[in-house]
């Protein structure tokens, strides 16, 4: 967990300046779920992130009667209409999901299924967004176009944020293999692969670990044939991140076993670079 860049470091560089959060003040914060105005909402979950940053305060919240299960209702009920309030609560999931003390209690509400299927659901509404934005810009130009592509970019930077934490969230609860085995039945190996072409390092770099855990099953290794993981993956070798580059690396080693990977590899002319790259001391697999 420590090689991935933090998801409090994420939030912290965005989120604006706030009051402190005090604990004392949690039903406070909870009232403010049940508000109609999402920005009251965004307001409690924001207070509630605070104290989530904090380990010495999930044990209190862990503990607390009503608070998962009213973030849980919330996120379900009202994270698909707000990016940053589902930001916020996600980012409280994943708080608790790097304490494997906490995974039942995640499980209880639910978490991992729920932020599965926002996962999925971010991935078609970036797809349908696209579409929609070629559509809509088909006929601009100058600075209407720029203009247009800012709007766009911005978007898009905070749903990548959102993707990041949700994927690193998945990630940590991964380790129960049990857990896993039920996300890959709910095809989170398909929404990885789509995630591969998004811009951003971070978000693509967990995308990355989180295949190379996956494929040392063979089960794993044999739907990533069928979805052609091998021709998503190259164009990653052409970065200049080194600490990309080796998971990269290390992912296709993985596959490599499979011989329907390896004639993937040959066909696309996977093969002379590898071999460039593993004359790279920085590279070289140990």
């Amino acid at each position: 967990r420590q090689m991935l860049r933090s998801a409090a470091q994420s939030r912290e560089e965005s989120g604006p300046a706030q009051q402190p959060a005090l604990i004392e003040n949690m039903d406070d914060y909870i009232e403010l779920l049940y508000d109609d105005d999402n920005k009251i909402k965004v307001k409690g979950t924001e207070r509630m992130m605070q104290l989530a940053r904090s380990p010495e305060s999930l044990e209190f919240l862990a503990q607390h009667e009503t608070m998962l299960g009213a973030v849980s209702r919330t996120l379900q009920e009202d994270g698909k209409k707000n990016v940053d309030l589902a930001l916020n609560i996600v980012y409280i999931y994943w708080a608790f999901s790097n304490y494997s003390q906490f995974h039942p209690l995640l499980a209880q509400h639910q978490a991992g299924a729920t932020t599965l299927r926002f996962v999925d659901f971010e991935i078609k509404r970036f797809e349908a967004r696209q579409k929609d934005f070629a559509t809509k810009t088909a006929g601009m130009e100058g600075d209407v176009l720029a203009k247009a592509h800012r709007k766009f970019a911005i978007a898009m930077h905070q749903q990548e944020k959102l993707l990041y934490v949700c994927v690193h969230t998945l990630l940590n609860l991964a380790e129960d293999l049990t857990v896993e085995r039920k996300m890959r039945k709910r095809n989170i190996l398909g929404m990885l692969l789509r995630l591969l072409g998004r811009k951003n390092p971070d978000l693509i770099l967990l995308v990355v670990v989180f295949l190379k855990k996956l494929s040392i099953f063979v089960e794993n290794v044999e739907e990533m044939v069928a979805d052609e993981a091998v021709a998503k993956l190259a164009p990653l070798l052409g970065s200049e991140d080194e600490v990309l580059l080796n998971n990269v690396l290390r992912l296709l080693l993985n596959l490599s076993f499979n011989g329907e990977m390896r004639q993937q590899m040959v066909e696309i002319g996977l093969v002379p670079r590898l071999v460039d790259l593993l004359k790279e001391p920085s590279q070289r697999l140990a």
